[in-house]
């Protein structure tokens, strides 16, 4: 079977959710239900689920090299708004290393053959992905002093799952079981291990 572009993040996300609470268990780590709990949802709101929104459909609406060399720029935003907001001073060899990455993405893009048309929307849906990633970037390191790795990941996690369950159970209304049944897939279920597992938990 197949399986549309946001029943993949949320079966991503169920399977995040068993290996993060898993890791939580292991690890005896409880999530510090404070005050502050504000801003892990807020930059959980940012990254996964505007990011995914925003490049899921920008995706869709221009062609593969367009958006690739888009969200490539995600780490040359993050060192530009580290620098402004966060008042850090990279060496040089950051700057190096991610401009000979963009680099990378922008040769091998240009290369491949063009699959499609760029809309005006699809660039503004791009952008907004590339914004989301760089404020969660931002945020995530702002609160890195209150909540730890695995704590800002459980959040994450568990606002990702919510979210993306919610809007993929809504897209499947006439059929839930789309929600589940690609796990039988080997194939389907190994990709899904490696997003939700090595890619968003590891």
């Amino acid at each position: 079977g197949s399986a549309s572009p946001l029943t993949v993040i949320a079966d991503r996300y169920i399977m995040a959710f068993v290996g993060m609470s898993v890791a939580m268990i292991f690890t005896k780590t409880k999530l510090k239900l404070n005050k502050g709990i504000w801003k892990l949802v807020l930059m959980s709101l940012f990254q996964p689920v505007l990011y995914f929104l925003f490049e899921t459909y920008g995706i869709e609406m221009t062609t593969s090299a367009f958006s690739s060399i888009m969200i490539a720029l995600i780490p040359v935003v993050c060192m530009i708004s580290g620098i402004f907001l966060l008042k850090e001073v990279p060496r040089p060899m950051p700057y190096v290393f991610t401009a000979l990455s963009v680099m990378g993405v922008v040769i091998v893009a240009l290369a491949g053959n063009a699959d499609g048309t760029v809309t005006p929307l699809g660039i503004v849906l791009l952008f907004g992905a590339v914004l989301s990633s760089a404020t969660y970037n931002i945020t995530s390191r702002k609160i890195s002093g209150e909540f730890s790795a695995l704590e800002r990941t459980y959040a994450q996690t568990v606002i990702g799952l919510l979210v993306f369950v919610v809007i993929a159970f809504f897209e499947n209304i006439n059929a839930p079981e789309n929600l589940f049944i690609n796990f039988q897939n080997l194939g389907y279920f190994w990709a899904i291990f490696y997003l939700g597992i090595v890619s968003s938990v590891v």
